[in-house]
C-alpha cells in the first residue's frame, strides 16, 4: 500500500462496485473492497494485477459482526474514502398488495442499517485531507420522483437518503463530508443488464465526482455525471 489514505468499497464484486474498484485502481488509489461471500474470480485477477494496491476483505453488511470484523481488519490501515455499495432489490412488486414484510426488512437491513453499521466502523478512523464517505442510491428512493411498486427497494433507499440528510451535519462538524451518489441506469444483473452506462463508466464518474467534491457537498445527492440532484 501507498502512502496515501486508501478508497474502501463495501459490496465491490460485481457491477457497480467492481466499476468502482477498477476506477480507483486507475487512478493509482491504494483500494480496499468487499465481498459478501465467495471471492469473486474477477476481483481475484484483479488483486493478482495489482498485490500492492488492492486488497480483498470478506464481509457481510447485514451483520453487526462481520462489519465489526471488517473494521478489525483493517485496523492500522489508513483509509480516507468510503464508498457503501452493497445493496439488495428485494421483492419485485407492481403494487402494495402481496408485498412480504419479511423480505421488505431484509432489504432495510442490508441497503439502510447496513450503511448505519458501516458509518459506526469507520466515520472516526478516517484519514487524510479528503474525508469522504457516500453510499450508492437510486431515485427509486427519491421524494422528487413518484413511482409504484418495489417497496422493499424504494422504502430501502428512501430510509438511507434519510439516514444521510441526518447525519451529514454532525459529520461535517468532524471533518468527515457525506453524500449519496445516483449511479445512473447502469447495466447490472439487478436490472436485467438493460441499462445504458457501463459499470466502468458509472465508476469513473462517482470516482471523479469524489475527488472534486468538498465539505459543502456534504448532506447532497449527487449524479455519476458531476451535477447534484433533488432528494
Amino acid at each position: 500500500m501507498t502512502g496515501q489514505p486508501a478508497w474502501l468499497i463495501l459490496g465491490g464484486s460485481r457491477g457497480i462496485g467492481a466499476g468502482l474498484v477498477e476506477a480507483c485502481l486507475s487512478r493509482g488509489y491504494p483500494t480496499l473492497a468487499t465481498y459478501r461471500a465467495g471471492r469473486p474470480g474477477a476481483l481475484t485477477a484483479l488483486e493478482d494485477a495489482y498485490p500492492d494496491q488492492l486488497h480483498l476483505f470478506e464481509c457481510d453488511v447485514a451483520s453487526d459482526d462481520s462489519v465489526r470484523a471488517l473494521a478489525a481488519a483493517t485496523d492500522g490501515l489508513a483509509i480516507g474514502t468510503v464508498i457503501f455499495n452493497a445493496g439488495v432489490f428485494g421483492q419485485r412488486t407492481d403494487g402494495f398488495a402481496g408485498s412480504d414484510t419479511a423480505d421488505m426488512m431484509s432489504a432495510f437491513n442490508v441497503n439502510a442499517l447496513g450503511f448505519v453499521r458501516t458509518l459506526d466502523a469507520f466515520a472516526g478512523r478516517l484519514e487524510g485531507e479528503r474525508r469522504h464517505i457516500t453510499a450508492i442510491t437510486s431515485l427509486f428512493g427519491s421524494n422528487s420522483k413518484p413511482g409504484q411498486g418495489h417497496l422493499a427497494y424504494r422504502a430501502s433507499k428512501a430510509a438511507l437518503n434519510r439516514i444521510i440528510t441526518a447525519t451529514a451535519p454532525e459529520l461535517k462538524a468532524q471533518c468527515v463530508t457525506l453524500t449519496a451518489f445516483r449511479p445512473g441506469w447502469v447495466r447490472t444483473e439487478m436490472n436485467g443488464m438493460t441499462g445504458d452506462v457501463s459499470p466502468r463508466e458509472s465508476g469513473e464518474g462517482i470516482v471523479r465526482t469524489l475527488e472534486a467534491a468538498g465539505p459543502d457537498a456534504s448532506g447532497t445527492l449527487l449524479d455519476y455525471t458531476g451535477i447534484t440532484l433533488d432528494w
